[in-house]
This record gives structure tokens, sequence and C-alpha cells, in this order.
């Protein structure tokens, strides 16, 4: 699977020759759970049973021998392309212990990482949710919340939600500034929402939110 550039310093520089050393020296070109060959179409059964043209016989999603006793429909086999990636088993890209590596194709990458990535689904909307709760301006937030608790909420046009309330010196918006920490100033409309009597003129100063 391609890697992220938001992510590829997380790896080590000489990656791509250790996934070479992983993917081809030890696994020999082929997935080291189902045994699929690497750059190569493959016919399989969506249950990850597939078809090794090699050694003419089917196999199992564990690379073992098996046999197809249902009737086959032939309208029910797919064509995959294979393409071998160096996974990390405990999904921590710093990690590269040869005991931590191994040689997956599509299929079983996705199965390996389900959990994960369900986890990383949770977290970026969690993550959203939470800037918005700290950073939302509270008019927003109570026509948010008035709007849900109403009875033709449910049905209704949603409001208009914004969490850029907050500018700093240089243009960046609040949530912006917490990924680099800075100075933040209250925009001219925010200040006529809140009203003159809480209108300091004072700077906030945000520190640096951890990765």
């Amino acid at each position: 699977m391609p890697i992220r550039p938001e992510n590829r310093w997380l790896y080590p520089i000489d990656w791509q020759q250790l996934s070479d050393t992983i993917r081809f020296d030890r696994a020999g070109a082929r997935c080291e759970r189902c045994a699929r060959p690497h750059l190569r179409f493959v016919a399989h059964l969506g249950d990850g049973r597939w078809w090794d043209a090699n050694t003419g016989y089917w196999r199992s999603d564990r690379g073992r021998r098996t046999a197809v006793r249902e009737r086959l429909d032939m309208l029910s086999v797919r064509t995959t392309y294979v393409v071998l990636a160096c996974a990390h088993l405990d999904h921590d890209p710093g990690h590269n212990l040869p005991g931590n590596l191994a040689a997956l194709c599509q299929r079983c990458h996705m199965l390996h990482d389900a959990a994960e990535h369900r986890w990383q689904r949770w977290w970026n909307v969690f993550r959203l949710c939470a800037l918005r709760d700290l950073y939302e301006d509270p008019q927003l937030t109570r026509e948010r919340l008035a709007h849900r608790l109403s009875p033709a909420g449910a049905g209704g046009k949603q409001p208009k939600f914004a969490i850029a309330g907050y500018v700093t010196p240089r243009g960046r918006t609040q949530r912006q500034s917490t990924l680099y920490g800075g100075e933040v100033r209250p925009t001219p409309e925010l200040k006529r929402r809140i009203g003159p009597a809480t209108d300091t003129g004072s700077v906030v100063t945000n520190p640096p939110m951890r990765a």
C-alpha cells in the first residue's frame, strides 16, 4: 500500500531496501498468508480461495491446497491483480525488526489492518468533535443544540457550523493555530457577537498540541 506523505517520516530511510528484502528474498515474491504471487492476475471466488495456475489446483486463504466441492459458477469467479506490500504486524512504522514485518497481498493486508482502521476512523471523528467543542462559537453551539432538541430538528435544514472564530496574526484559523501554536485574536465578527463588555483586547496564546 502506498505511504501517505504525512507519514513518510515515520519510516526509516532505507525502507525500500528493507521492504524488498522481506517481499522478495524472504517471501519469494508471494504473500506470506495466502501464497498469492506478486504482480500476477489471480482468479478467486471472493472468500479467500484462489486458483494457483502454476500447480493447477485451488488454494485456501491460508495458501493450503483445497478442493471446490460445490458446483462452480463461472460468473462468480473474479480476477485480481496482486501487489505485495511489506506490512507492520503491530502497526508501528518505527518497529522494523524482521519478525514484525510480513509480505502481504492487498486482501490479507486489509484483513490484518481492519481493527486498526476502525479505531482510526473513531479517533478522527472524536478529534473533530473535540476541536468543535473547544473552538466553536458559543452562539453556533446553542443553535445546533436547539435545532437538535426541536421537534423539526430531524427533518429540518441543518444550520451552518464553523470552527473558525479566531484568526492569528499570520491569517491562520483557530483550528490551524492549535497545530502550530501562536497568538490568537478574536475576529471583529466574534467581538460583535460576544459584546463589548467581554472584549478586553487581550491576546490568547495556544500551546502546540501533541501529535
